[in-house]
């Protein structure tokens, strides 16, 4: 069943999104209080973290179609 729904998901281009597009367009919305935050709390750079988050994500979906194979 979960195959099965992946394979619909992953095979409707996750339904019109971009995964990378809607990552910057969030960092986008958000980075002013990401370096408020960074300044007070010595954090990383937005662009590093969402880079990370970006390959974090893509490997998942690589790992997600071994298991069940791309549709």
């Amino acid at each position: 069943m979960v195959r099965q729904r992946w394979h619909e998901f992953y095979g409707s281009g996750f339904n019109g999104l971009d995964i990378d597009e809607y990552i910057d367009n969030h960092v986008a919305r958000i980075r002013r209080a990401w370096y408020s935050d960074a300044a007070r709390w010595s954090g990383h750079s937005i662009e590093g973290e969402a880079d990370k988050y970006k390959r974090y994500i893509h490997s998942k979906i690589d790992w997600l179609n071994t298991q069940w194979g791309e549709p």
